[in-house]
């Protein structure tokens, strides 16, 4: 008996045929590298040869005032970091399927923008100008695809009753509030009432198996429990009766 294709798997194999394709030819990995690749996708991207010397040093740096500085002192331009970034991401996704939305064209295009401007101008546009920026999919980014709906349906805590917002701080909250609204999303007022025995029943439930679970994967891989990680000791074990009564518990 044939077993019949998922409906979305068709739409699934298209996106990532589409993800591909949006991947200059002269960026991607060979077959070779792809069936090889070591565990670390860093190591893949450091030997590739995809990205140059300088283009390495620049994705990998941890101070982005670096980057600023580099674009508004002309030693660098936007359009030659923002091509290292994309590189980078690309041959990441390659490997990892990290990316759902694949906009370097707008993203190199943006960039020679705001070079032109500053060469023009001898000033920047803004803090960042010129530093590329991936964001999560659930921002709605025009034409292309977003994981939520346009409208949001949001929650907002004014105050929890144990940490009181300064005033200028509550302000900007009703004025986020006012213009999320007048945008047309929804707002609720959380009720934190419940925060406590919420919060109670989570630490029972997860602790409830008395930490076994963590030290079977740490000796998996022979290391030791991170100090500070919420793990149960034998004091938080649960009998199977006590686990199935907090797992129908309802607050």
């Amino acid at each position: 008996m044939a077993i019949a294709t998922p409906q979305w798997k068709p739409q699934v194999l298209q996106k990532r045929r589409t993800q591909h394709d949006l991947i200059p030819s002269s960026w991607h990995l060979s077959e070779t590298a792809l069936t090889t690749a070591p565990l670390s996708s860093i190591e893949t991207i450091r030997t590739s040869n995809i990205l140059t010397k300088d283009e390495l040093a620049w994705t990998e740096t941890t101070d982005i005032r670096h980057l600023v500085t580099l674009i508004a002192t002309r030693q660098v331009t936007s359009e030659q970091l923002t091509t290292a970034f994309c590189k980078r991401a690309a041959v990441a996704q390659q490997l990892t399927k990290c990316l759902t939305e694949i906009i370097f064209d707008k993203a190199l295009a943006r960039a020679k923008q705001l070079d032109e401007h500053l060469a023009r101008t001898g000033a920047v546009v803004g803090p960042l100008h010129g530093v590329p920026v991936s964001v999560k999919d659930r921002f709605d980014v025009e034409g292309v695809d977003t994981t939520v709906d346009r409208k949001l349906r949001l929650g907002v805590v004014f105050d929890d009753g144990i940490v009181k917002p300064q005033p200028p701080v509550a302000r900007a909250m009703r004025e986020t509030v006012q213009a999320l609204r007048a945008a047309g999303h929804e707002v609720i007022e959380w009720d934190t009432s419940l925060h406590v025995p919420a919060t109670e029943m989570w630490n029972k439930a997860i602790l409830g198996d008395g930490g076994s679970h963590c030290r079977k994967l740490c000796e998996i891989i022979d290391e030791p429990l991170i100090e500070g990680m919420v793990v149960g000791t034998e004091k938080d074990m649960l009998s199977l009766d006590e686990r199935e009564k907090v797992r129908t518990t309802t607050i």
